[in-house]
């Protein structure tokens, strides 16, 4: 009796999954490494909270490290806390009309104070921007 040779079936690698896997990997460390730049920015020591919603930053919003009594940093560059009106004008120009423009307050709760806070209220105040929300860290328990 003669028996049917059978084809041997050749191991392949498949690449599609493959690429899959390594673009949500490079979106997955793209975004993780974004967060962890924005943390060590200006290496400020945030005051902690127990309380508070994490916040999600959208085109509409500012970050503001206030480092310390007039000195502001926004993308990365350092400004006088006289000029965060001129800047958040700028800003206000680049969204949609109805949108509006919110600041996002990193102070270093060693080298701030609540008067260089209130100093920075008023010039949000004097660029007519009303949201204003205080990033902090979450507290240990």
């Amino acid at each position: 009796m003669k028996l049917k040779r059978r084809k041997i079936k050749r191991g392949r690698i498949e690449i599609i999954p493959m690429i899959d896997t390594i673009v949500i990997l490079l979106i997955f460390y793209m975004t993780f490494s974004r967060f962890v730049e924005a943390a060590r920015e200006g290496a400020i020591k945030l005051p902690e909270s127990r309380a508070g919603q994490t916040l999600e930053l959208r085109s509409g919003h500012v970050v503001v490290n206030l480092i310390e009594k007039d000195t502001i940093i926004v993308d990365k560059v350092e400004y006088r806390l006289a000029q965060l009106p001129q800047l958040l004008q700028l800003f206000r120009e680049k969204l949609a009309k109805d949108e509006q423009i919110t600041v996002v307050l990193r102070a270093d709760r060693h080298n701030v104070t609540y008067r260089d806070i209130s100093e920075f209220m008023k010039m949000c105040a004097k660029a007519g921007v009303i949201n204003v929300t205080f990033a902090t860290l979450e507290a240990t328990k």
